[in-house]
């Protein structure tokens, strides 16, 4: 998977619809770019959109996070690492998943 467009990302809203774009000013010129368009009468959907707008700083965190983790499973206890293991593992996953690996 190529490397998606940088954040962060913001929710602008658009008639009935909103738009997740890389810059508020000009989200359809050169400067800007688009990431999504959606159109729904359902009332999640600024939330769902600001969910996705989160996207590249939820993976950020979970990078910074997963390196942490990966060093705490492997200085904890039995049950500590156990927590800790299935956390990693729930962090790897996700991370997969953003990259488009998963």
């Amino acid at each position: 998977m190529s490397k998606h467009t940088p954040g962060p990302w913001i929710v602008l809203t658009q008639g009935t619809g909103v738009s997740i774009a890389q810059d508020e000013e000009h989200p359809d010129r050169a400067g800007g770019h688009r990431i999504a368009k959606m159109h729904s009468g359902k009332p999640t959907i600024h939330t769902d959109a600001a969910l996705i707008a989160a996207a590249p700083d939820l993976l950020e965190a979970l990078e910074a996070s997963d390196a942490i983790v990966t060093i705490l499973a492997g200085a904890s206890g039995e049950t500590e690492h156990s927590m800790v293991k299935r956390t990693a593992e729930l962090t790897a996953a996700a991370i997969a998943k953003a990259r488009g690996q998963s």
